[in-house]
């Protein structure tokens, strides 16, 4: 009985078991391809609509939170009670957020004095890079770490991209003595004269009117 021996060639096994490969390759990216170009066509942009839909509604009580501050004491809704109250939330990765920096500064210095409270909720985990951030600018507004948790407290978990948990920033909410939400604000206004315009209106009328001041939704 012959034995029938195949000759090989090593040279054309490495050859043709690269060109396999080779092939492989080129399928799985064409299908990663094909999945990440439909996931685009049937993922829309969230719109402004759907951004607000996320946040707290108007009349309704600001979602309960615990930040620590840069200073060392803690901000919750509680501690916002008596007065009206602009929380603005923001994140230093976020160039919008950066723009409205100044501008968030400007409101607290404006109102202040009249017993309102400006608060900055960062997105951020580390307090040195914001603190030195705001050392840079001249920054005085107080400020809290969130460390990521924006979306969670704010919008219950909900996101505005189905494959990554997002927050929409900046966003601004005003409150009233009761710490009811009286105004949304998201983004800021690109020309700086009318930067939170809407925002010191609803606000004046908080501050002007005592009694709206310390009932507002009730």
């Amino acid at each position: 009985m012959h034995l029938a021996i195949a000759a090989s060639c090593p040279i054309c096994e490495v050859a043709s078991s690269s060109t396999f490969f080779r092939d492989l390759r080129m399928r799985v990216v064409r299908f990663a391809a094909l999945i990440v170009a439909s996931g685009a066509l049937a993922c829309k942009p969230p719109t402004v609509d759907d951004i607000y839909a996320v946040l707290p509604p108007i009349g309704s009580q600001v979602p309960a939170f615990r930040y620590p501050m840069l200073d060392g004491t803690t901000v919750t809704p509680e501690s916002l009670k008596g007065s009206p109250a602009v929380i603005a939330l923001w994140s230093t990765t976020c160039s919008a957020s950066l723009l409205a920096l100044k501008s968030i500064a400007a409101l607290q210095a404006n109102y202040a004095p009249s017993g309102v409270h400006v608060v900055i909720l960062a997105n951020d985990r580390d307090s040195a890079v914001v603190a030195s951030l705001f050392a840079r600018n001249g920054i005085q507004t107080p400020a809290a770490l969130a460390a990521g948790g924006l979306a969670d407290t704010f919008t219950h978990g909900q996101s505005l991209l189905p494959w990554r948990k997002t927050f929409p920033l900046p966003t601004f909410l005003l409150l009233d003595g009761t710490g009811h939400v009286v105004y949304r604000q998201f983004g800021i206004e690109r020309d700086s004269a009318s930067r939170l315009v809407s925002l010191r209106a609803r606000l004046d009328s908080l501050v002007a009117n005592p009694i709206e001041r310390r009932l507002g939704a009730l």
